[in-house]
């Protein structure tokens, strides 16, 4: 089962993909995709034979999975060679597989959606990556 935020409507909602299509979930749901989560296994399961009213894919506004985290996100960069391959390319180098795993975080203010503007700011960075 694939889960999405997005709106639709002038809503917020918590959706379930299916193939172009996305059901749109009851508030028993979950009102929020942290609602659902918290529920566990056992909702899940209940969520999955949940019925709702069914739009196209093209006729919502995905949003962040998980639009408000309650903590900042933690992160691995170039978790598989051909990420780190990819990354190193792009900017010219060579690839070297890092010995130790590379972990950072994200603030939960730099959460955006799929299409929304991500801002730059040329007096803070000169270098952006488009993860």
């Amino acid at each position: 089962m694939r889960l999405v935020t997005c709106r639709y409507g002038g809503r917020v909602r918590v959706g379930r993909i299916n193939d172009a299509a996305i059901t749109l979930l009851p508030r028993e749901a979950g009102a929020t995709m942290l609602d659902v989560i918290e529920h566990g296994p056992e909702h899940w399961a209940r969520i999955a034979q949940l019925s709702g009213e069914t739009v196209a894919l093209t006729a919502v506004e995905l949003c962040a999975p998980i639009p408000q985290p309650r903590k900042n996100i933690m992160a691995i960069g170039w978790n598989y060679r051909a990420h780190a391959h990819e990354s190193a390319t792009a900017h010219g180098n060579t690839a070297s597989i890092p010995e130790a795993p590379v972990v950072f975080t994200k603030n939960v203010t730099s959460v955006t959606g799929p299409r929304d503007d991500i801002p730059l700011d040329t007096e803070v960075t000169t270098q952006f990556d488009w993860e």
